[in-house]
């Protein structure tokens, strides 16, 4: 990150989030739902007076980093030759965070074979389901 929280420039896999996320917002537009910021600043699909709370974010991976030599002077008694970080795989996560009663996949994970701009046409039905379980949860109370 640069002075004044400036990001930078765009990574590719930037770039490939950004391409989901229209492709996501126009076909939710197309169904008439709406795509908002929440309060906090997360996203929301919307129809009516539902909320649907969904995130798109990269997938990490856990890796052994071997420690420096300077950071084993740190650690002159310990016994550790490796500390433990989390990387990124270029791998996309998208995943419904509300609460929906009824099951619905809530979890897609793009990987070599099954990227996300092929599980897009299956994402945005279910989306809609959500948001009409949502709706009679919310008329039976």
């Amino acid at each position: 990150m640069t002075a004044f929280g400036d990001p930078g420039p765009f990574t590719e896999n930037d770039n490939h989030r950004h391409r989901i996320l229209s492709a996501l917002f126009k076909a939710i537009e197309l169904q008439g739902g709406r795509v908002e910021e929440g309060v906090k600043g997360q996203l929301l699909i919307c129809e009516d007076r539902d909320q649907l709370e969904i995130s798109l974010r990269e997938k990490k991976k856990r890796v052994r980093v071997p420690l420096t030599d300077q950071q084993r002077s740190w650690r002159p008694y310990s016994d550790e030759t490796h500390k433990w970080d989390m990387q990124p795989t270029g791998f996309l996560i998208f995943e419904i965070k509300s609460y929906v009663s009824s099951p619905v996949q809530k979890n897609w994970v793009e990987n070599q074979s099954a990227r996300m701009e092929q599980e897009l046409e299956h994402v945005v039905p279910i989306l809609f389901a959500a948001l009409q379980l949502m709706r009679e949860s919310r008329l039976l109370r």
